[in-house]
């Protein structure tokens, strides 16, 4: 079977922005996030076990804490209520949701009726409503739509994941309810290229296979269009994956959602490739088993093949039943897998050779493997064997065993199998652990090949272990001594310090100190007067000096002031200037009048 994945698929430009910023935030405060930062639960699971906690009310954040406005946006009363209570707000609404929110406020100061189309429940079109003010009127169906009066001045916009066709026809039942109509086209553009990669697949293939969390809005409509046109089903994980979905499949397609991470759709791609592909037809095998190359002089061709076949086939009649292991020879490399020499021609699939997908199969010509017999036809000649099934089960055992004694905390040594964008898969004996980006250095990395390449060993400690699920998360940089012990002895409170600016975020700049020490100047610390973009005074890579107000090595967090430095700077120049004048010699008012002449008159 063959599996093909859409050209648009998985994280868009927003949530990928969102996540960022949440992790570069809980690098260097605690941190919260008003209501799941993205429809996707292994996604906030996965958030929860870095510090980030879900919070659903204002009251449930203190001033400690940097509140998360999560992709999909709020309303201003979120943030006015914030301001009044001290709280440091990180917005990552998605650009595209606050194109929306602006026009909608704008729509609603002209005195236009504002109209929202989309899931009125939904977080965004909640928060849209909130800038459209109180009369702003939300509808999800053509049939709402007709039941609308008729306006004076209307405008429309739509939540940014709906369905182009669904808004165009809303759009045309709109007319006929108002003489002056603003169309906002607010549908994202990213959600637009998912959706027309999705139809053009599912044109395609004979099943599709959409993944994403089942309350995503956008991965419902991905689901959605797939449906009217193939087979589709739709997981959130690859564990959701069954065989008999693909029965008789040939080709099958995937997509994902745009809160869909590309580890998960790995995860799913790689279950999908590996499903099924045993049987090849009888046409194929007939290619793959004409008579035998190997001759001898004495024998004719056709002779010493029968003379195999015959002692071969009574050799290998009975090894399917008793699952017994041979070894044997690869002799061809053929479309599709394998020919080894058993007495006969047998085939060994390409999807049955080793644990791994297989790029180059010609690394196994001449090569000896362990194979177990999976099918049998001898009036066919057809002799299918595996070796990936033997793999399977020492792996299984070994995994088995390491589950059984593995605990949090322990330190194991492990190969690393994989590199994804996200992290790498060590395999630590028989069972494979995540290491993740953030866990590899205290320093930022962009990718994990610049610490890594497959087949490095390497020793890690157990950060976390899941009995149920068998998931293993690792860390590389536990090991070694964090940068943050030395903090409150090298910069304490009221220390000058210089670094370079290596980020810039909507609250401040981090300042780098020291390899993985950022420290925060907070927008608020920059100038002696109000900024409205941290860009207005500072780019990457400035050279900046600031004073330390505030450092808690145990939270990893540093609080500068650049403000705070000059005014110390301007005032010890204040007193140097005072000190640096010369003595004047007090004078009395007598000495004054001494000095004065009085004459009579």
């Amino acid at each position: 079977m063959k599996v093909k994945l859409a050209a648009k698929a998985g994280f868009c430009f927003g949530v990928k922005r969102a996540l960022d910023m949440a992790e570069r935030t809980v690098e260097n405060s605690p941190s919260v996030s008003l209501g799941p930062l993205i429809h996707n639960q292994q996604v906030v699971k996965r958030l929860a076990e870095r510090g980030i906690r879900v919070v659903n009310a204002l009251e449930e954040v203190s001033t400690e804490q940097a509140l998360i406005i999560r992709s999909h946006g709020v309303g201003p009363n979120v943030y006015q209520g914030a301001e009044n209570k001290g709280i440091q707000v990180v917005d990552a609404t998605c650009p595209f949701v606050q194109k929306a929110q602006r026009l909608a406020a704008e729509s609603a100061q002209m005195g236009q009726q504002v109209i929202v189309m989309g899931d009125k429940l939904h977080p965004e079109v909640q928060g849209i409503l909130g800038w459209a003010g109180e009369q702003a009127i939300p509808i999800q169906t053509l049939e709402e739509a007709k039941e609308l009066s008729f306006y004076s001045q209307l405008a429309v916009l739509a939540q940014t994941t709906q369905l182009a066709e669904s808004f165009e026809g809303i759009v045309e039942e709109l007319k006929l309810h108002t003489n002056d109509l603003t169309v906002h086209n607010t549908i994202c553009n990213a959600t637009a290229e998912r959706q027309k990669a999705a139809r053009e697949l599912a044109q395609t293939v004979d099943v599709m296979v959409v993944v994403g969390g089942r309350n995503s809005a956008n991965t419902e409509k991905l689901a959605s269009i797939c449906a009217e046109l193939t087979k589709t089903y739709l997981i959130e994980t690859a564990e959701e994956l069954e065989v008999k979905w693909f029965d008789e499949v040939t080709i099958a397609g995937l997509t994902a959602g745009a809160s869909t991470p590309d580890w998960i759709i790995e995860e799913v791609y790689q279950k999908m490739t590996e499903i099924d592909e045993n049987e090849i037809s009888m046409d194929d095998w007939e290619k793959i088993a004409p008579v035998s190359k190997r001759v001898k002089e004495e024998e004719g061709p056709a002779d010493l093949s029968r003379r195999h076949e015959r002692n071969g086939g009574a050799r290998l009649n009975g090894l399917v039943e008793s699952k017994e292991e041979i070894s044997a020879k690869v002799i061809e490399i053929v479309k599709g897998g394998l020919v080894v020499d058993v007495g006969m021609r047998g085939f060994v699939p390409a999807s049955q050779i080793q644990l791994d997908y297989i790029e180059d199969l010609n690394q196994f010509l001449g090569k000896t493997l362990r194979l177990r017999m999976i099918e049998f036809d001898p009036d066919n000649r057809k002799a299918v064997f595996s070796q990936k099934v033997i793999l399977e089960e020492e792996r299984a055992v070994k995994r088995q065993e390491r589950l059984e004694t593995l605990t949090e905390g322990d330190i194991v040594t492990g190969v690393v199998r994989r590199l994804a964008d996200f992290g790498a898969f060590i395999d630590i004996g028989g069972v494979d652990g995540l290491l993740h980006i953030s866990d590899m250095a205290y320093t930022r990395i962009k990718h994990p090949s610049e610490m890594l390449k497959i087949g490095d060993e390497v020793e890690l400690q157990v950060l976390k272990f899941d009995q149920q699920t068998g998931k293993i998360s690792l860390g590389l940089k536990q090991l070694k001594v964090s940068p943050w012990l030395q903090v409150a002895e090298k910069y304490p409170v009221g220390t000058l310090v210089e670094g370079v600016v290596v980020r810039i975020v909507t609250f401040g700049a981090f300042v780098g100190l020291a390899d993985g020490v950022d420290g925060l100047v907070h927008i608020s610390q920059l100038t002696d007067h109000r900024l409205n973009k941290v860009e207005e005074v500072l780019k990457v890579g400035d050279v900046v000096c600031a004073k330390v107000i505030e450092c808690k090595p145990e939270e990893k967090r540093i609080s500068l002031s650049m403000r705070e430095m000059v005014e110390d700077v301007t005032r010890a120049n204040d007193v140097e200037a005072m000190a640096s004048q010369p003595e004047i010699k007090p004078v009395t008012i007598g000495d004054v009048l001494g000095k004065i002449k009085f004459t009579d008159k």
